[in-house]
């Protein structure tokens, strides 16, 4: 897996994801929750903001890791920021930032970014860099 395209490394697609999404399955952090609320809905009669609904997913991550010092530049990345990866093919919805959360056995992280990484014409693994 890569961070960009390359189309002619398409043939490598199917046996990386699968290499992906069984070491993350053997090694990984089982029964993380992905959870996603919705937008919410402004309700005329009420005027107060109505939550759409929370959609939870359960999915295995590999376990989250500290940035190295030389990653941490005080805002984008933070002191205490983790990092953890999710095989693609294994994850029915991509995270998204700032709005979908990661629970990791009692903590709750925030989705701060993600990264795709490629195998070739398809992702391979989304890189999350989590926060407290």
């Amino acid at each position: 897996c890569h961070g960009q395209v390359d189309t002619r490394m398409s043939g490598l697609d199917l046996p990386m994801r699968q290499l992906a999404s069984s070491l993350i399955g053997a090694l990984g952090f089982t029964g993380a929750q992905l959870v996603r609320t919705g937008d919410a809905a402004y309700d005329v009669k009420t005027g107060n903001d109505m939550p759409s609904g929370v959609t939870s997913y359960s999915i295995t991550v590999t376990p989250p890791e500290a940035f190295k010092k030389q990653e941490i530049d005080g805002s984008v990345i933070q002191k205490n920021d983790l990092r953890c990866y999710v095989a693609a093919q294994d994850i029915p919805v991509v995270p998204t930032p700032r709005t979908d959360t990661l629970t990791l056995g009692d903590v709750v992280y925030n989705i701060i970014r993600v990264e795709p990484i490629y195998s070739g014409t398809l992702v391979c693994l989304y890189g999350i860099h989590l926060r407290i």
